[in-house]
C-alpha cells in the first residue's frame, strides 16, 4: 500500500437548498432543460476548499417541474499541491459532487409520484469550459 496522498480529499457535504415545483404543464418535449453554476472558496492556511455546486432543472412556469438544488463540499488540499493549479482540483472536487445531486433530484422526483429522473453524467471539464 502507497503512503501517497491525492492532492484532495473530500471531507464532508451539506446540502444547503432544494426547491421542488411540479406545475400541471404538459411538456412538448422529453429533454431536460439543466443549468449548472458553481463556485470555490480557497483557504492556503487551513489548507481546505470548499466548492459549491447548483444545479437547476426545467423552468418555473413552462415545464412540468422545476428544480434548484445548491450542495457544497469540503476538501482537504494537500500541503505539497497548494501552489499547484487549484482549477485542476476544482474539477475533480465538482466530479465528487455530482453524483449527490443525481441522486436528490432521483429521490425528489420519484417521491413526487412522477417518472423518476435520472441526471446524465456529464464531463465536468467540458461544462467548465
Amino acid at each position: 500500500m502507497s503512503d501517497k496522498q491525492g492532492a484532495i480529499r473530500f471531507l464532508d457535504y451539506r446540502v444547503l437548498k432544494v426547491e421542488f415545483y411540479l406545475n400541471d404543464v404538459e411538456t412538448q418535449s422529453d429533454e431536460l432543460n439543466v443549468k449548472f453554476s458553481s463556485d470555490k472558496e480557497i483557504d492556503k492556511e487551513l489548507n481546505n476548499m470548499l466548492v459549491e455546486l447548483d444545479v437547476k432543472i426545467g423552468d418555473k412556469d413552462k415545464s412540468s417541474f422545476f428544480m434548484n438544488i445548491c450542495l457544497e463540499g469540503l476538501f482537504e488540499l494537500s500541503q505539497d499541491y497548494l501552489d499547484y493549479d487549484i482549477d485542476n482540483f476544482y474539477s475533480n472536487a465538482l466530479a465528487i459532487l455530482y453524483p449527490y445531486i443525481r441522486a436528490i433530484v432521483s429521490t425528489y422526483t420519484a417521491g413526487a409520484n412522477i417518472q423518476p429522473v435520472i441526471l446524465p453524467t456529464i464531463n465536468i471539464k467540458k461544462m467548465l469550459k
